[in-house]
């Protein structure tokens, strides 16, 4: 006996993890384009669990991975366990990576929260033959989900912020040395001559500092930065139905939408 659909998914790997808001699960093919399955909508699953997101990298991680491999030409499901401190059970016994089979117990997190893996494997397989992610009760019905891209657009303006930030602090340290020129002057004329000697290093610190903030200005180039930055945007905020780069606006904004603007393909968020 072996899950249904399987064969259809012979030699493709999947990662799933809850969906973010807790409602659902979340399910991306490895090695794919930016495109995530929600299925079992309706489910609300415990943080024990992990949830599938993108890290700072662009890499993924979930709770778990699915293998379709072929042993003694007949295909078989290999479950592994992505994050060990999140833990998945076969059986009741705590695993790395296991080939299971239909009517074995599968259970993640603290909690032992209990999967049914074959509506991992149903969404896999209407993903693929859809070519993009679904919703719905069992997997893909044409309705894809955005959820993903909202990390996209968070890291998007974190490394904005960054960069803004980073020309922020060259503009004030350029301006520094300016003040203290000013008050070495100022002092220069009250203090007693005694104390002028410091002013010496007062007025050496002001110009490591000029030095410094030259050197500064000329290597960051915050242009190439800034165009790294939207082609980090363009590469991952795309539709996960049709493939086509979104406009780039915010995802509170995108997500009013229930339509891609290119293909007409139906949204949920």
């Amino acid at each position: 006996m072996r899950f249904n659909n399987i064969e259809k998914l012979k030699g493709r790997k999947f990662i799933v993890g809850r969906n973010p808001n807790g409602s659902g699960w979340f399910i991306k093919e490895i090695g794919g384009t930016h495109k995530v399955a929600a299925f079992g909508t309706g489910e609300n699953v415990p943080k024990c669990v992990s949830r599938l997101m993108q890290l700072d990298n662009n890499a993924w991680t979930a709770h778990y991975k699915i293998d379709i491999v072929d042993t003694d030409q007949s295909e078989q499901v290999l479950i592994s366990n992505l994050k060990p401190e999140q833990h998945t059970f076969v059986n009741g016994e705590e695993i790395a990576t296991k080939i299971v089979n239909p009517g074995d117990q599968i259970e993640l997190g603290g909690k032992k929260y209990a999967i049914n893996l074959q509506l991992a494997i149903d969404a896999a397989t209407k993903m693929v033959s859809n070519g993009g992610g679904g919703t719905g009760s069992g997997g893909g019905t044409g309705i894809y989900s955005i959820a993903p891209l909202k990390d996209v657009w968070e890291e998007y303006e974190r490394r904005q912020d960054a960069v803004q930030k980073r020309r922020k602090n060259i503009n004030l340290l350029s301006r520094i040395p300016i003040a203290f020129t000013m008050v070495g002057g100022l002092a220069s004329g009250l203090c007693p001559e005694e104390y002028r000697p410091y002013l010496l290093i007062f007025t050496a610190v002001a110009l490591i500092m000029t030095i410094y903030g030259i050197y500064m200005s000329m290597t960051y180039d915050d242009i190439g930065e800034a165009r790294r930055n939207q082609k980090f945007l363009q590469d991952n905020y795309k539709c996960p139905g049709c493939g086509h780069t979104l406009p780039s606006q915010p995802y509170d904004v995108l997500r009013q939408n229930t339509n891609c603007p290119y293909n007409k393909c139906k949204w949920v968020s």
